[in-house]
């Protein structure tokens, strides 16, 4: 799909996320109830208009939830949340983690590229520096959403179906 030229692993992509201040403070306020806002995201330029954003995580998003030093939380990005079927050139959802729980910012990516070497499908995931509203807001890890681009990308559209076999077949 074209969306795997925006997950170049030679470049640091930029994320820009324009949201209306008072909202994003307020879902940022009650990050743990995970309620999505609408947001424009550009990524490496290409603009997406009307998307979702939303805090994401488990214990991370406890942690930082919790937390009087940050609001540095991961994000799931859903670009066909408000409005149906639109894409970033295929993609429809990407999560950029905060991978503040990693001093050296490489666990998570070393692990999806080492898993990538295997050849086990693994999604698509570079470094990213992240502004929102035009003010910086960190280093993330770009991550494709284990979701319907994943799906399709690796396994076609026949994904998630069972086949049947014939008796005495072993495999």
């Amino acid at each position: 799909p074209e969306y795997t030229e925006v997950f170049d692993k030679d470049a640091v992509m930029t994320i820009n996320i324009e949201a209306e201040e008072k909202e994003f403070e307020a879902m940022l306020d009650t990050a743990t109830e995970e309620e999505y806002i609408r947001c424009n995201v550009t990524v490496n330029g290409t603009t997406v208009y009307g998307a979702g954003i939303r805090p994401k995580g488990n214990s991370s998003l406890s942690m930082v939830a919790s937390s009087q030093d940050t609001d540095r939380f991961s994000f799931k990005l859903e670009f066909d949340h408000y409005i149906e079927n639109q894409t970033l050139m295929g993609l429809d959802k990407m999560v950029i983690n905060n991978i503040q729980g990693d001093a050296t910012y490489m666990k998570e990516y070393l692990s999806y590229d080492i898993m990538s070497g295997m050849g086990i499908p693994t999604p698509l995931f570079a470094y990213a520096e992240v502004t929102v509203n035009g003010e910086p807001w960190g280093f993330y890890l770009a991550v494709e959403s284990l979701e319907e681009s994943f799906a399709l990308r690796n396994y076609g559209a026949g994904y998630g179906m069972l086949v049947l076999l014939p008796r005495n077949v072993f495999i």
